[in-house]
């Protein structure tokens, strides 16, 4: 049996696209150090920048770090995801 036939695929909707899933890749490790740290400011700092709104527009940070662990997730099960794009 297909693997990818058991496991439901990420909606297209919900999926981020290449360009968005690069730029949280480049930013993985500070993103968990803030995690880690609480550090909500920093979350802050990073969702104003530039490259942040001109990706994701008016999507929150939390709305943003889900799709990108679902994508995460997702690849590490073995189906097809945003990640192999990159």
């Amino acid at each position: 049996m297909d693997k990818t036939s058991v496991q439901p695929k990420i909606a297209e909707e919900w999926a981020l696209n290449p360009d968005q899933m690069l730029f949280m890749l480049q930013h993985h490790n500070a993103i968990e150090a803030a995690f880690a740290n609480d550090d909500t400011a920093w979350v802050a700092e990073f969702m104003a920048t530039s490259e942040y709104r001109a990706l994701f527009g008016e999507m929150g940070f939390d709305e943003a770090y889900d799709r990108y662990e679902t994508t995460l997730a997702e690849g590490r099960d073995g189906n097809p995801s945003m990640a192999s794009d990159i």
